[in-house]
């Protein structure tokens, strides 16, 4: 018999640091000519993915070894196949709205209190404003002065008796007061004229907002808003989210409500 050959004398490999280290022993070759010694390991002695781990590549290009999410094949930081619409973790519901980016900082908390109020289509303040305008100005007319009649026709008596004594510096003050007793009349007409016609315009106006109101109320009785519509619709799908845990199922009651929308002709 020839002599067994001799096996290959492996030399002390050399580690980044300068020093030696002991050459691994392999193991002999299993059945299918590979290592025994492999496993459940990959290529390079990498462990490759098991049951229940990612297995995506990661930064060093190894088999990521973190659990999967319950539902994907893939761990949280891998993601794998992200659900879409209302399955995803970030689905909005668009409630926010275009305008406040561009608003000005005093408006901003009167347009959010605004979008926030359910009666924001109601006109039952505008005419609660009207009607206090209303009162406002009928308690003027009331509070107002009548034009000074009776003194008008005493400056004038006063007037004519001095024409008639023909007293020069007489004749200067009782015209003086004669005049300032008339045209403080007309004034006082005039303020009651214009506050008769503010009076006239605000009801007219107050008319046409409750006339107004009374339609939207009639309306409303009748049929249920769009926006009705769609706050029930997006409750729904936040129901849904909240309750169906399987991403496809949620895409799928997605589609569906989306084909119930009305189309846009």
């Amino acid at each position: 018999m020839s002599p067994a050959p001799h096996e290959p004398q492996h030399e002390p490999s050399v580690g980044p640091d300068g020093r030696t280290e002991p050459h691994t022993q392999k193991s002999p070759a299993g059945p299918g000519g590979e290592s025994s010694s492999m496993g459940s390991r990959g290529l390079h002695g990498v462990a490759g993915p098991s049951p229940g781990v990612c297995g995506a590549k990661n930064r060093q290009g190894n088999p990521c070894q973190k659990p999967v999410v319950p539902g994907r094949t893939r761990c949280r930081l891998h993601g794998g196949a992200s659900p879409c619409g209302v399955a995803a973790s970030n689905f909005k519901t668009g409630r926010h709205s275009k305008y406040l980016k561009d608003l000005p900082a005093a408006w901003r908390k009167g347009y959010k209190s605004a979008l926030s109020d359910p009666q924001l289509t109601s006109l039952k303040e505008e005419l609660a404003v009207l009607t206090a305008a209303i009162g406002e100005r009928l308690a003027r007319l009331k509070g107002g002065s009548e034009p000074p009649w009776e003194e008008a026709a005493k400056a004038l008596d006063a007037f004519q008796a001095a024409i008639t004594s023909k007293d020069a510096e007489r004749f200067r003050i009782t015209l003086a007061v004669l005049e300032g007793v008339v045209r403080g009349g007309a004034a006082s007409r005039t303020c009651r004229q214009a506050a008769r016609r503010e009076v006239r315009a605000l009801i007219q106006e107050r008319a046409k907002v409750a006339a107004a109101e009374a339609r939207r109320l009639a309306v409303l009785r009748c049929m249920v808003t769009v926006e009705q519509a769609l706050q029930l619709w997006q409750a729904l799908l936040m129901a849904a989210k909240e309750i169906v845990t399987d991403p496809d199922q949620l895409r799928r009651l997605q589609d569906r409500a989306l084909q119930l929308l009305p189309s846009d002709n």
